[in-house]
């Protein structure tokens, strides 16, 4: 049982925060493909990873590495308790969702062809 508190919703504030970035860094065309591979990756180990070990943990359950799962379960415990925390997370879900679905596909093995991939559809965040 989750156990609301001041703490949490801003642990789910920074995961919101970091979502945003990345989903901001992948859909830029403007940026360089590789120059958002690096900084997702290294946004991912020093933002990301944290953010959610600290949220799992608050939420009382482990983080797993499974992010869209974890972060749908965390926007819906702030929602439950009438939170907006949760607003980024909700927002950038559907992007998420969209690259994991390029990362499914056959042509786009590596983060490279899949950034690219999602930066050639031109989507507006």
């Amino acid at each position: 049982m989750t156990v609301w508190n001041k703490d949490l919703e801003d642990k789910i504030r920074k995961v919101g925060d970091y979502a945003e970035a990345q989903v901001k860094d992948l859909l830029d065309p403007k940026t360089p493909a590789r120059r958002s591979v690096l900084r997702v990756l290294f946004r991912a180990v020093t933002q990301g990873v944290p953010a959610m070990k600290k949220a799992a943990v608050a939420a009382g359950w482990k983080f797993t590495n499974h992010w869209v799962p974890d972060m749908m379960t965390l926007a819906d415990i702030a929602e439950r308790n009438c939170s907006d925390a949760a607003e980024k997370i909700r927002k950038a879900l559907p992007y998420v969702d969209d690259f994991v679905q390029t990362f499914r596909n056959k042509d786009a093995h590596t983060l490279l062809r899949q950034i690219q991939a999602q930066k050639k559809l031109n989507i507006k965040y």
